[in-house]
Parts: C-alpha cells; sequence; structure tokens
C-alpha cells in the first residue's frame, strides 16, 4: 500500500493545484498540505495503509466497524465535512481544501481494480479501473501526475 500512498499524494497535490484555478484561496501553501494530508484519510479503514499503521487502534476499528473502501470511500465523508467547514465553522477554504484532497482520493481508487462505490450504502455499483494497485502502471501513473503538477504550477506562476 505504499505505493499506492505515494500516488494518492502526487493526485491530492494535482488536485489541489488544479482547484487554485477555481477558488481564491489566502494561504496557498497551507491550503495545500491540507488537501495532501486528507488525500490519505480516506484509507484510515484499513490497517496496513501508510496513514492506518500509524493509528492502528482506531484503523482496526474503522475496518471492524465499517470495512475498507465502504462509506469512508464514499461521497458521503465529502459532504458532511464541507457542510461541517463551511456551515458550522465559517471555514468554507477549510471545507473546499478537505473536499478536494477527499475526493482526489477516491478518484484514485476509483482507477484501481477494486474501485469504489461513490453511494455506499445507498447504492453498491462501483467504478473500477484497470490498475492494479503497486503495479507498473500505477508508477508511471505517478510521474505523470508530477509531470503534470510542475507544469501546473508553471501556470499558476506565469
Amino acid at each position: 500500500l505504499y505505493m499506492l500512498f505515494k500516488t494518492h499524494m502526487i493526485l491530492a497535490f494535482l488536485f489541489g493545484l488544479v482547484s487554485l484555478s477555481f477558488f481564491e484561496v489566502d494561504y496557498v501553501l497551507f491550503y495545500l498540505l491540507i488537501v495532501m494530508a486528507v488525500g490519505a484519510l480516506p484509507d484510515l479503514d484499513h490497517e496496513d495503509s501508510t496513514l492506518g499503521r500509524k493509528v492502528k487502534p482506531l484503523s482496526w476499528l474503522l475496518n471492524t466497524l465499517l470495512g475498507h473502501r465502504g462509506i469512508v470511500h464514499s461521497i458521503f465523508p465529502i459532504l458532511f465535512a464541507y457542510l461541517f467547514f463551511t456551515y458550522y465553522l465559517g471555514l468554507s477554504w477549510a471545507g473546499i481544501a478537505f473536499s478536494v484532497g477527499y475526493f482526489s482520493h477516491l478518484v484514485g481508487d476509483a482507477f484501481t481494480r477494486g474501485g469504489i462505490a461513490f453511494l455506499h450504502p445507498f447504492s453498491s455499483f462501483r467504478v473500477r479501473g484497470f490498475i492494479k494497485t503497486g503495479g507498473i502502471l500505477e508508477e508511471i501513473l505517478f510521474f505523470v501526475f508530477l509531470i503534470l503538477s510542475c507544469v501546473q504550477i508553471y501556470r499558476l506562476l506565469v
């Protein structure tokens, strides 16, 4: 799962960079760090994930109660967090950062063979891709996302 973590990080970074073209953000570096941190968050429901190994009891509990790639890998945590940050705390930028990072993770997982059910538990329909986690194609995609991130940084600075 290490490779997937690395790929999730660069994909979240890329999504964060692209989102800067749509949202006004005061603290860009802080925003991007939040996007990337949240990009790893859905894998808390797997004990062997990079994040899951750091908080194993919580990861075990989430996995036992909810399973891997269940509701934690759906759009509902995004909706809940966005509403919480935006309307309860009044921090719309944090709601956007959370949403962008979390959504990037879901998109990444949707391209894997295991896929995800975006509307779990209301629908079991899974969007599945062709990428083998930790395979050569994932490694290639990591470098593609890295190059696209560099291009986006250039576009933002020019």
